[in-house]
C-alpha cells in the first residue's frame, strides 16, 4: 500500500528542530502481506470507512443466486426483484403530511443504482448504515429510469475477519 512505499524510502530530516517525528531510513511498515484479503477488507472499512483492496461484496457470503444486477434491472420493469446494494447516497424528504421517505443510490458489484423507499413502508429506520444489503421490490419506471420501489430490506451476512 501507499504508505508500505513512503514508510520504506523516508529520509531522515536533518537540520534544525522540527516538531514533527524523525523517519529512520528502512522504518518498518505496516504489515499487510501476511494477512487474508478479508482481513484487509475488515481492517481497511474499520479504520477508513470503506474498502481498498477490493470490493465490499467480497465480504458478503454468499450473494443470492437470483438476485438482478444492475446492469439488468431494464429488463425486469414492473417485475418483483431482489437485489444487492451498498449505499452510496441518500436523500431523506418529507411528504405533504410531514411522513419521512428516501431516495437512494445504491452500487452493486456491476454497476450503481437508485431506489426509492415511499412512506407506507415503514422502513426508513432500517437502514441505519451503508449495508451491504439485501432488498426486495417492486421496479418501476421514473423519467425511463428504473428504480426499485423498496418493500423488503435485510443486512447482509458478512464474512468474519478471522
Amino acid at each position: 500500500m501507499l504508505w508500505e512505499g513512503r514508510m520504506s524510502k523516508a529520509a531522515v530530516v536533518t537540520g534544525g528542530p522540527s516538531i514533527f517525528a524523525v523517519l529512520q531510513p528502512d522504518a518498518p511498515a505496516f504489515p499487510l502481506s501476511h494477512w487474508s484479503l478479508t482481513q484487509r477488507l475488515h481492517i481497511e472499512i474499520e479504520y477508513l470507512g470503506f474498502p481498498v483492496s477490493d470490493s465490499i461484496f467480497r465480504l458478503i457470503e454468499p450473494l443470492p443466486d437470483y438476485r438482478v444486477a444492475s446492469l439488468q434491472m431494464h429488463l425486469h420493469v414492473g417485475k418483483y426483484i431482489c437485489m444487492v446494494g451498498y449505499i452510496c447516497a441518500r436523500k431523506p424528504i418529507r411528504t405533504r403530511n410531514g411522513k419521512l421517505m428516501q431516495f437512494l443510490t445504491f452500487r452493486d458489484p456491476e454497476g450503481v443504482w437508485d431506489g426509492v423507499i415511499f412512506p407506507q413502508r415503514n422502513l426508513n429506520n432500517e437502514l441505519r448504515n451503508e449495508g451491504p444489503w439485501i432488498l426486495h421490490g417492486r421496479i418501476t419506471l421514473d423519467f425511463e429510469i428504473p428504480v426499485l420501489d423498496i418493500q423488503q430490506v435485510k443486512l447482509a451476512q458478512r464474512i468474519s475477519d478471522t
